[in-house]
């Protein structure tokens, strides 16, 4: 399993511009814009960083654990340093809001 030491390497693991700082990073999508997407689909992977996002609109299947979840009003998520995220084709979606790392 891949483990990311510091946000400046998860964020080039996802295709994302470099943080301004290297311990804060605040993503947004303000406008018709929406939030960059992560890479298309990942294996288990980990990092050093807490990030919590709020996505107001969101397209798309998505599950949480095992379950499915109807995420169409919204989507608040908190990741823990060190927790595993993973994602495949399936949970793709255009999203506006913000993003904390």
């Amino acid at each position: 399993m891949k483990h990311f030491k510091t946000l400046s390497a998860y964020f080039n693991y996802l295709g994302l511009p470099q943080p301004e700082h290297p311990m804060l990073s605040v993503l947004s999508a303000k406008g018709d814009n929406f939030m960059p997407c992560p890479k298309k689909s990942s294996p288990p992977i980990t990092n050093c960083c807490y990030s919590i996002s709020l996505k107001k609109i969101v397209k798309g299947n998505l599950n949480y654990g095992r379950t499915k979840y109807d995420f169409t009003n919204g989507l608040l998520i908190f990741i823990a340093p060190r927790q595993v995220i993973q994602w495949d084709s399936t949970a793709i979606f255009e999203q506006k809001g913000f993003s904390i790392n």
